[in-house]
């Protein structure tokens, strides 16, 4: 899994997208969606993960 003669390598990727829709004159939502990849040479380093969520915007 790790090792102590070899350095740690890894490549990460990561993709981000945002969507703002209007509600209100001064009330938004938006929604949000991500993924993101790591890939190593060491096990414990690898991995893959989402993410969603959406939040309410007010402007004052």
């Amino acid at each position: 899994m790790v090792s102590h003669t070899e350095k740690q390598r890894g490549t990460e990727y990561s993709l981000q997208l945002v969507q703002t829709v209007p509600l209100k004159d001064q009330l938004n939502l938006q929604v949000y969606g991500g993924y993101r990849s790591v890939r190593s040479n060491y096990d414990i380093r690898t991995f893959h993960d989402a993410t969603f969520g959406a939040s309410f915007v007010h402007q004052f």
